[in-house]
């Protein structure tokens, strides 16, 4: 399996104040079948089939990237419940996003059942 990259930009630290901010923006899309139960939006998901035509630095008009920002197909994606605790972007720890028990979706990114 391929695979995918979830898209953003990091552009140069800023200067505020007299201290530099490092920053990024994560580009989101509007969600698939198999978000939109959960989300609104969802990041957009570059295949690596497309990750030269991405980083092109001789694309020159932004439009030509515009069919890249559709929904990720779900096909390629599963979800499953994880930890509550993934939703404060101040904890880190070990686990948080390994899969708990509940309802699984099909497709090869589907954690095993075994």
């Amino acid at each position: 399996m391929k695979t995918p990259c979830v898209v953003g930009e990091v552009p140069g630290g800023k200067i505020t104040g007299g201290a530099a901010v490092e920053s990024c923006a994560l580009l989101t899309t509007s969600p698939n079948d198999l978000l939109r139960p959960i989300h609104d939006r969802m990041p957009v998901i570059v295949s690596q089939r497309d990750f030269d035509l991405w980083l092109s630095l001789e694309i020159q008009d932004p439009r030509e990237l515009a069919f890249l920002f559709r929904p990720y197909p779900l096909e390629e994606m599963a979800a499953f419940p994880v930890q509550t605790a993934v939703n404060n972007p101040k904890t880190d720890a070990p686990g948080l996003t390994n899969p708990l028990p509940g309802n699984f979706s099909s497709g090869p990114m589907a954690p095993s059942s075994t």
